[in-house]
């Protein structure tokens, strides 16, 4: 058997890359639930995840070992994927192995619009009970939490966080326990309680609002602070009105995204971090065409591997509205039908299309293009940017369709 090396600089550029483009295609929850808690060794090019039980390694096995070997052989065009988990191998690997931690890709820069709330709350001076923080993707939310959690914890304070799909787990298995008190105790004795991605909250999710319900209630007598982070403001989180009522009477905060000036400096922080000396005018122009940090984080990554990278920055990251706009104009149908149910050859392939491009010119992940595109979930856009990579591969006249559109839109 040949000797696994720990992982070099160059392997672990690349996983990094690997691990962006998996956030970008992998719902926030399910990447912390089964990206994030693997490490990896490299053996040549072969890559080798070690996953911490048999449970999540058949999950990786079963959806997402095609995702990862297609994000890998982007990098590595002769490497494999091996997933390892058995306790003899991974002992056999354990001195070798090198994990790799999964840095946060927006180190929180406070934007003066709330820096007055937001320094108070990094300094544990809550003047709040209850805290309701929203914002897009990547303005902050989550790594504000954990700072929190950081300083709280260091200052002996007792601190829990997690997502909403980890409040739920915790609680299903509870109730299969018949020790919901316990459940109900172990989060209200605490001094600090953070739940970040509300805007997951179901609508037959009843318990699980019950349960918000309490804790906002302990929260509000002044027993703990409550935290709460979502994507969307309150009125478009499913929940009764006595619970959005409850959630109301806390602090809000509206975390802005990043300006222009700030993704200068987190481009050129990233491009330290990689080991990149970007010049003025390439920071310049990746900080006008992406909106996104962890899109300029990728950059950064995909530079320190490719210097050609910088050359196919975007002029500009587009609107929703005019991809859709020349999609439609493109296809010769009506916007609305693009946007509908329709289920004609011709109406999906230009949602397609379009669900492929928004991916592409505007860096957003599964999720989001779902809900751009008023879908209920993922899935939908995950097979169908699945069968446009398929026809695009044997279909040189959709091919040449997809490039034409592509420019002009980025003409526009």
């Amino acid at each position: 058997m040949r000797h696994k090396q720990a992982l070099s600089e160059t392997s672990e550029r690349r996983w990094n890359i690997v691990l962006d483009e998996l956030r970008r295609e992998i719902p926030p929850p399910l990447f912390r639930a089964f990206i994030a808690p693997v490490s990896v060794s490299c053996e040549n090019e072969d890559l080798h995840i070690i996953a911490p039980d048999e449970n999540k390694r058949r999950h990786l096995d079963k959806h997402y070992l095609t995702l990862l070997e297609s994000a890998w052989r982007k990098q590595a065009s002769t490497g494999r994927i091996r997933l390892l988990t058995l306790e003899k191998e991974r002992e056999q690997l354990q001195e070798r192995a090198q994990p790799i931690p999964v840095s946060s890709h927006f180190d929180f820069l406070i934007h003066e619009r709330v820096s007055p709330l937001v320094s108070e709350m990094l300094n544990l001076n809550f003047r709040a009970p209850l805290y309701f923080l929203h914002g897009e993707t990547s303005t902050g939310k989550t790594e504000l939490m954990r700072q929190i959690e950081t300083r709280a914890k260091a200052a002996g304070q007792t601190v829990r966080r997690t997502g909403l799909d980890g409040f739920i787990v915790e609680f299903a298995a509870a109730c299969k326990r018949k020790s919901t008190v316990d459940f109900r105790k172990s989060w209200k004795d605490c001094r600090v309680v953070m739940i970040d991605d509300l805007q997951f909250l179901k609508p037959g999710a009843k318990q699980t609002r019950e349960e918000l319900r309490h804790l906002a209630e302990h929260s509000l007598a002044g027993n703990l602070t409550l935290i709460l982070a979502a994507d969307v403001p309150l009125r478009q989180i499913h929940m009764e009105e006595d619970l959005r009522s409850r959630l109301a009477a806390g602090a809000h905060i509206q975390l802005p995204p990043p300006d222009r000036s700030m993704r200068i400096r987190l481009f050129e922080r990233f491009c330290k971090e990689a080991g990149v000396t970007p010049q003025e005018s390439l920071s310049a122009r990746a900080a006008r065409s992406y909106k996104d940090p962890r899109a300029l984080r990728s950059l950064a990554l995909q530079l320190s591997v490719d210097p050609a990278a910088g050359d196919r920055i975007p002029a500009h990251e587009p609107e929703f509205s005019s991809i859709l706009r020349h999609t439609a104009a493109f296809c010769g149908l009506p916007e609305s039908e693009i946007m509908g149910d329709g289920q004609s050859r011709r109406t999906v392939g230009a949602r397609r299309m379009a669900m492929v491009l928004v991916a592409e010119l505007m860096n957003r992940t599964p999720t989001q293009i779902a809900r751009l595109f008023n879908r209920s979930g993922h899935t939908s856009v995950l097979y169908a940017m699945a069968r446009m990579k398929k026809d695009l591969e044997e279909d040189l006249f959709i091919a040449n369709q997809l490039a034409e559109l592509r420019r002009l839109i980025l003409a526009d």
